[in-house]
């Protein structure tokens, strides 16, 4: 188990035990259906997505930094700058590989990471709107750890105040970066994929609807199977995940409170 949660070991283990084997020698084929099964549920927006938020370095030379192993879509990218987040806009008009020549004079400030210091507080971005959610431009980054160390969540200004930009470059596993940022690092808040070394943390309610696409992709890949068997632990497996789809959109008893509580009208006292 992983963190309280049941994993994908657990769901393997488990096809194994109700098959009666008593030897791994099929447990890496069936963990490798158990990360299917996972995934394609992933995809379907059916596991609670993984949010994740790391300090990438940027390479200078390149103005380009690494994305994670796990990365699936980005949420916000920012940098540091006097202590407060600055969130960089995307740009996909933004070239690749672009050159340190141009636009040499882009930032007046000397300091990687306090360029735009001087701007913010010409610009009155200092100010404090947080009372005033219609005005505020600040952006939330989630907690995480880096080298081993717990970091507070961030807040930072809106993207559109300033001109660094970035664009994902997915056929290099890069973000590349325009010529307008002077910061070592930037902060990346993304999804991630749910996986760390082949294994993910799953719900009660998804343990079944693994069990039967294992054993459904076993069927498909077992000439001594038959084919009705296969289709059977199909028709299982979809079974399954329509009774997630509809287990996630049924009201819970909070929400039947809360129905009930807005049918209540109020009458005067006498």
């Amino acid at each position: 188990m992983i963190d309280g949660y049941y994993d994908l070991d657990y769901c393997v283990n488990s096809v194994l035990a109700d098959m009666g084997e008593t030897s791994k020698r099929h447990y890496q084929r069936f963990l490798n259906y158990a990360v299917e099964a996972y995934r394609r549920l992933n995809l379907g927006n059916m596991v609670a997505p993984t949010i994740k938020t790391v300090k990438l370095d940027i390479d200078s030379n390149t103005k380009t930094a690494q994305l994670p192993d796990d990365y699936v879509d980005y949420l916000k990218v920012g940098y540091s700058c006097g202590g407060i987040i600055i969130n960089l806009d995307y740009n996909d008009d933004l070239r690749f590989e672009l050159s340190n020549d141009i636009f040499p004079d882009a930032c007046d400030c000397e300091s990687e990471l306090n360029q735009c210091q001087l701007l913010t507080q010409q610009q009155g971005l200092g100010q404090d709107f947080g009372g005033y959610p219609f005005y505020s431009n600040y952006w939330y980054y989630a907690s995480y750890w880096h080298n081993g160390q717990y970091t507070a969540g961030y807040y930072g200004y809106g993207a559109g105040h300033f001109r660094n930009a970035y664009r994902i470059n997915k056929e290099k596993w890069q973000i590349q970066f325009d010529s307008y940022i002077k910061a070592d690092f930037v902060i990346l808040e993304y999804t991630a994929n749910g996986l760390a070394n082949g294994n993910a943390p799953i719900e009660e309610t998804h343990i079944i609807a693994i069990k039967n696409y294992i054993q459904w992709r076993n069927c498909l890949n077992d000439p001594t199977k038959n084919r009705l068997e296969a289709q059977l632990w199909e028709r299982m497996w979809k079974q399954e995940v329509r009774g997630i789809i509809a287990r996630a959109s049924a009201l819970t008893a909070h929400d039947w409170r809360q129905t009930y509580r807005r049918t209540l009208i109020a009458t005067p006292k006498r």
